[in-house]
């Protein structure tokens, strides 16, 4: 029997549930959506000149796939913030948005007080924490009950990063999406990655296999940069192994040069190649062409075409491809994928650091 086939030794190895986690995905984006649509919180905005998302990590996730799918269709600016502070181009009329899974990341509370200084709108998003005391006090938001995050840490809250953000953009009219057929998408491919499903079918699995021992390299364009940016983080903190992630065109303009040395890397690396077919003509044509100049280094490239058809069910699915490869390939490392220890010592070593 093929190891990742055995079930009983793959639960063994998981006391922590993040297998259980990274399968309720769907779950997950269907109860932070319906959490966040009925919080009476998404009434009280208005409009607004730019976006701007706080978070880091896990929580962060949510704002990078939101960023990619819908940049053709914002009419307002969207960005992503990992600092201690907004950018200087938040003002009274910008909404920003708070996201933090335990309510106490130093980055984003720092941003929460500067969004607060420059009078912008604010909508928060949290489980508790110091942002859950706030919205407790006034501060609109909402604290949501990830109910299906087993394992309790944001690395596998992520449908609960994008439900959310998703749920409060449709309320406000930012976005529109149709998040019934696109979930329904999600739910018939996800079978093919769960672990029931034999090596010899399972796309995960076998990628999970063709990844151990390598340095791992996601390569994907337009709307799924998020998505395969997800899957690269998925990779380096559940299955604790180290992975890239490069975007098409851009990388040909540099990273071509960068195959032959060190020579090494030639047989340490493997590429994951995410072509999709709603990816603008010019852009599909040039992934066969840069696989095959990779090729001619000996170096390991994948191809994985995404099975769903809409742009929200594509981001989905890669996300959710890089969450079981992720899974299966710390249980080929013999690994739990629950555990952060050099998060949490990295967390200690900040904290004994701070002003008195």
């Amino acid at each position: 029997m093929n190891f990742l086939d055995d079930l009983p030794q793959i639960k063994k190895l998981d006391p922590s549930r993040a297998y259980d986690s990274i399968a309720a995905f769907p779950q997950q984006l269907a109860d932070a959506w319906e959490q966040v649509i009925k919080s009476p919180s998404t009434n009280h905005f208005s409009s607004c000149r730019g976006i701007f998302l706080a978070g880091m990590g896990g929580s962060a996730l949510g704002g990078r796939v939101i960023q990619s799918l819908f940049e053709n269709e914002l009419t307002i600016p969207f960005q992503v913030v990992t600092e201690y502070q907004l950018p200087a181009a938040v003002d009274h009329n910008s909404l920003v948005i708070i996201a933090s899974y335990s309510g106490n990341t130093q980055e984003t509370l720092s941003c929460l007080a500067d969004a607060a200084k420059r009078r912008a709108q604010i909508f928060a998003i949290t489980t508790g924490g110091q942002v859950g005391e706030k919205i407790n006090n006034g501060l609109p938001g909402v604290i949501f009950q990830p109910l299906y995050n087993y394992l309790g840490y944001p690395k596998t809250a992520i449908g609960y990063a994008v439900g959310s953000l998703l749920g409060f953009l449709n309320q406000i009219g930012v976005v529109k999406i149709d998040f019934a057929a696109a979930l329904g998408e999600l739910k018939a491919v996800q079978k093919k990655f769960l672990v029931e499903t034999p090596t010899e079918k399972n796309p995960a699995k076998q990628l999970a296999e063709l990844l151990q021992n390598k340095i791992v390299v996601w390569v994907a364009s337009e709307h799924l940069r998020g998505a395969a940016y997800t899957a690269r983080n998925q990779i380096n903190e559940i299955a604790h192994h180290f992975s890239l992630f490069f975007d098409l065109p851009e990388m040909d303009h540099h990273l071509v040069e960068a195959f032959g040395q060190p020579e090494a890397a030639k047989s340490d690396l493997a590429y994951i190649f995410i072509n999709s077919h709603r990816y603008h003509p010019r852009v599909q044509s040039r992934y066969p062409i840069t696989q095959k100049i990779i090729q001619e280094h000996q170096t390991k490239v994948i191809s994985y075409p995404p099975q769903t058809t809409s742009q929200l069910a594509q981001a989905w699915e890669i996300i959710q491809l890089g969450g079981f490869t992720s899974a299966y390939l710390s249980f080929l490392n013999h690994q739990d994928p629950g555990p952060e220890p050099w998060i949490l010592k990295l967390k200690e070593a900040l904290t004994a650091h701070e002003p008195k």
